[in-house]
């Protein structure tokens, strides 16, 4: 029996917790990776060279292409997602040149 403030919680309500977490993920995973219709991809993607595109794919492409145009929260999620997120306390260094440095 649990004790009234006890941080315990039964084991089998912790091993349904961790199956309805990992039937979640499988969903996601599974969900992302069907093809997505041409007529409901946006126009810059639906241009891409691509015959198929899934909606993890579609999801990537749309990033990239904001980050592209400027959007730092882009490409924020596009270094974290390709596994360089910066660790703790760390920072970016960025060197800024003039247009007629190039």
């Amino acid at each position: 029996m649990l004790k009234e403030n006890s941080n315990e919680a039964p084991k089998k309500t912790n091993r349904k917790r961790r199956k309805k977490r990992t039937t979640f993920k499988d969903s996601l995973e599974s969900l992302l990776a069907k093809e997505v219709p041409k007529e409901a991809l946006p126009e810059a993607i639906r241009k891409s060279p691509f015959e198929k595109i899934s909606y993890q794919e579609a999801i990537l492409l749309a990033q990239i292409i904001k980050a592209s145009n400027g959007d730092t929260q882009a490409a924020v999620f596009l270094r974290d997602s390709s596994g360089n997120k910066l660790k703790e306390g760390e920072k970016v260094q960025v060197e800024y040149k003039k247009f007629e440095d190039f």
